[in-house]
């Protein structure tokens, strides 16, 4: 329904482009404004396009896929990545985005509260959709196709710490 979506705002056109940024390389939120169209590389064959940036948590070099949703949405941006904006703005707008999209069904999802239980919290689809939940998403979805110490690689995780990128695996028991 995202990719779809045709927002009318600029500004929700610009919180699209970064959460299908977010879905679709697996970056970091205060990554994806590293990713600049002059630095992103093409395999020989043109079967795969990439681009490599070092993450600003620790530096590390992470290779970022650019898919054809992704590579899609860039070109209906005039070959133009998303426009930086802040964490907090956008948080609040893909939750404008989301529910534009028609997202709106109640979801059951766990949390942790403060004193350190876990609970079951029902919202609107839409109030779940974070500047994380691409990040989620995308090794959620790759992680049972791709070996892991591709999609570690791929996400700037080091493959000694296997338990941080299983922590990603959201699926659901049902």
């Amino acid at each position: 329904e995202i990719i779809k979506h045709k927002p009318e705002s600029e500004l929700l056109k610009n919180v699209k482009l970064i959460l299908l940024t977010l879905i679709f390389t697996g970056c970091r939120e205060s990554d994806v404004f590293k990713i600049k169209p002059s630095e992103i590389y093409r395999k020989k064959d043109d079967t795969f396009r990439y681009a490599r940036i070092l993450t600003k948590k620790g530096g590390v070099e992470m290779i970022v896929p650019i898919l054809k949703p992704l590579e899609d949405a860039i070109k209906e941006n005039g070959d133009q990545l998303a426009t930086k904006m802040s964490r907090t703005e956008f948080n609040r707008e893909v939750k404008n985005l989301v529910k534009d999209c028609g997202l709106t069904d109640e979801v059951t999802n766990t949390f942790i509260n403060k004193k350190g239980v876990k609970e079951f919290q029902v919202k609107k689809f839409y109030d779940f959709v974070s500047s994380h939940t691409g990040r989620r998403s995308f090794i959620t979805n790759l992680i049972n196709f791709i070996p892991l110490p591709v999609l570690s690689k791929m996400t700037g995780h080091t493959t000694k710490d296997k338990g941080v990128i299983f922590g990603y695996n959201k699926i659901s028991l049902i």
